[in-house]
């Protein structure tokens, strides 16, 4: 019988994070691995295609995105404003490769990050039922899926972004009742407050299982994206509160690396010839090697509380154990039948 290192028992929040670094741990290298492809490859290949694209860096484009905007605006009307079709050409041209680069991140999110996060599922979840393979093991399998594996990475993509715009639309309807009523009622505004806030929980969670129940259920398409609707609101309150807990942890180690750029420049620390060379590529090596550590934990914690759902409302444990004792009474029955 397979051992189960987690136990097959509901588990409280604490445990599960408990119970995500602890397999994060024992298997560091096979993770790592998937998550160097996640902090790593992606990242470089849209870094160094922008350069292509735009001749420099994303940090000096990006402020000559916002220099050229400014100017556009600042010049709006003004007769003495002589140049202005030249700006609005330049400002046209850097805000096309920002587009460019916004399609080839979707690109890389789809056909790399979406096999890099099935393989980093497949190694919790195997290891959560007792299996312990090899890192070559767990790229084999994520391979095989490789196809339905970068479908399920469109339609979570798909579904976010037409979540979010209609997130957008409706939080500015929100905003706008929300600002009228303050001056009539407080429990109105507040009400509406909590709806926005309500949306947006339930608008990133759900998509997080798409990915667990297409690796232990084999559920891909329309299927899957029922499969995880239906799991998520079996348990929303422990769900939405643990990845809560982990994207406040995963953004509390990366946000300091993001203003590097930013900050070293204010301080005065490095000229702006430096900013385009030394400080951007230090802060894109910094980020891909803590990306790599921090990443994986919100697909492994999405994992554990996957199963601990199915354990809690759908008898998970009992159906294993059922399995298990069937699968050692007919090993019992072969050998005394040799």
């Amino acid at each position: 019988m397979p051992t189960y290192p987690f136990g097959l028992r509901p588990k409280s929040i604490a445990a599960i994070l408990d119970n995500t670094f602890r397999l994060y741990r024992r298997n560091f290298a096979a993770i790592c691995l998937f998550g160097l492809l996640i902090g790593g490859l992606g990242q470089l290949i849209t870094q160094l295609i922008q350069i292509l694209l735009v001749g420099g860096t994303p940090v000096t484009e990006y402020q000559n995105l916002l220099s050229a905007y400014g100017n556009m605006l600042s010049g709006y009307g003004n007769p003495y404003f002589g140049n202005f079709g030249a700006v609005y050409q330049d400002f046209g041209a850097i805000l096309g490769a920002s587009t460019i680069m916004m399609l080839l991140n979707m690109i890389v999110n789809i056909f790399v990050t979406s096999f890099v996060i099935g393989g980093i599922v497949g190694i919790a979840a195997g290891y959560a039922h007792g299996n312990t393979a090899k890192p070559a093991v767990w790229f084999g399998s994520a391979g095989r899926r490789y196809g339905r594996l970068t479908l399920t990475g469109f339609a979570r993509l798909l579904f976010n972004g037409i979540s979010y715009a209609a997130l957008s639309i409706g939080a500015l309807i929100i905003f706008a009742v929300v600002f009228l009523a303050a001056f009539y009622s407080l429990a109105i505004s507040v009400i509406g407050m909590l709806a926005v806030i309500l949306a947006v929980v339930v608008l990133a969670s759900w998509p997080e299982l798409f990915f667990p129940v297409a690796i232990v259920e084999n559920k891909y398409g329309f299927q899957g994206i029922g499969r995880a609707f239906s799991l998520f609101f079996k348990n929303f309150w422990r769900m939405s509160g643990l990845l809560i807990l982990v994207w406040l942890i995963t953004l509390i180690i990366n946000l300091p690396l993001s203003l590097i750029p930013t900050i070293l420049p204010l301080l005065g620390l490095t000229d702006p010839g430096l900013i385009s060379a030394g400080v951007y590529w230090g802060s894109v090596i910094l980020s891909v090697l803590v990306g790599a550590l921090t990443t994986p934990v919100l697909p492994i914690a999405t994992t554990l509380i996957y199963l601990d759902i199915r354990v809690r409302r759908e008898g998970y444990d009992i159906a294993l154990k059922q399995r298990d004792q069937a699968m050692q009474a007919a090993d019992a029955w072969n050998r005394g039948n040799r």
